[in-house]
């Protein structure tokens, strides 16, 4: 059977080159291994708050992948990236490469209709994320330069992401716990809010009005669990407050386990009692039967 498709074309002359179809549409894309991926130093830390054109990580909606915040999956741009896409009849290579101060550089080469890539009518090489790419193909619409090299296809950001685990084996890690101690942390402070909020809305005895001064006003306050709380809020430090909801968040996690244990226990009883009668079973199915 001929080849008719640019993609499978290119594949066939070269055994170092891959071809992926995109997520969302039919297009192909070709993911040239012949250089190896490089992580440099710049990618030992993930630093969310870099510019977007010049971070080494990007963060991308990955179909498929497991995410490391609650939408997006941090993709790391390497050295000896490359791929060769096809936009509006032209034949472009994508590159990632690095300069003598191991600063990511982004090449992108024009080779209009050539396949053989070969004849080269325009290149630009740059340290902002393929700055001037948009414009230089007339790039509208929803289209993202991300997307258009390839880093939302869930097979190329496996391997772009290995080579971070094998040099900074617990970057990501240590991202998706900052990133769960973050909700944590927020659901907590949120909760806290709703508590304070009807914490006097509720009926509650015995309350004790504080006698005024010249100076102060009057202030209810109340006991509640046996605690005295105020109509104006109990005073304490922010890091009394910080400590305060880490043994809040300490004894969540306690309860938490201890139920995971009482869980087991209760399994294991069952489990006791179905050895000594093993008609037990039968007949919480049939009984489970019945109900429905």
């Amino acid at each position: 059977m001929p080849l008719h498709k640019w993609y499978q074309i290119l594949c066939q002359k070269n055994s170092h080159f891959e071809c992926y179809q995109r997520p969302y549409n039919d297009s192909w894309i070709i993911f040239d291994k012949s250089v190896p991926l490089e992580a440099l130093d710049i990618h030992s830390e993930l630093d969310t708050s870099g510019s977007s054109t010049t971070t080494p990580y990007l963060a991308l909606t990955v179909h498929d992948h497991p995410k490391d915040n609650i939408t997006s999956t941090w993709v790391p741009l390497l050295v000896g990236y490359t791929v060769i896409i096809r936009w509006n009849k032209k034949f472009l290579r994508l590159t990632i490469t690095k300069d003598s101060n191991n600063n990511l550089v982004y090449t992108y080469e024009d080779y209009e209709d050539d396949i053989s890539l070969t004849n080269c009518i325009y290149k630009s090489s740059q340290r902002n994320f393929f700055y001037g790419l948009t414009n230089y193909l007339n790039i509208y619409g929803r289209v993202s330069i991300p997307a258009l090299l390839g880093l939302n296809i869930l097979e190329i950001v496996i391997q772009l992401r290995n080579i971070i685990n094998i040099t900074f084996p617990n970057l990501f890690a240590q991202v998706k716990k900052h990133h769960n101690a973050i909700i944590t942390t927020n659901r907590i402070k949120n909760k806290m809010k709703r508590k304070a909020r009807s914490l006097f809305s509720e009926n509650l005895e015995n309350d004790m009005p504080t006698p005024t001064t010249p100076s102060t006003s009057s202030t209810t306050v109340n006991i509640n669990s046996g605690i005295l709380v105020s109509s104006n809020g109990l005073p304490m430090t922010p890091k009394s407050t910080q400590a305060l909801v880490c043994e809040y968040a300490s004894e969540l996690n306690e309860k938490k386990n201890v139920k995971k244990k009482l869980k087991r226990i209760e399994n294991k009883l069952t489990e006791c009692k179905q050895i000594e009668n093993p008609f037990i079973i039968t007949n919480l199915q049939e009984n489970k039967e019945n109900i429905e």
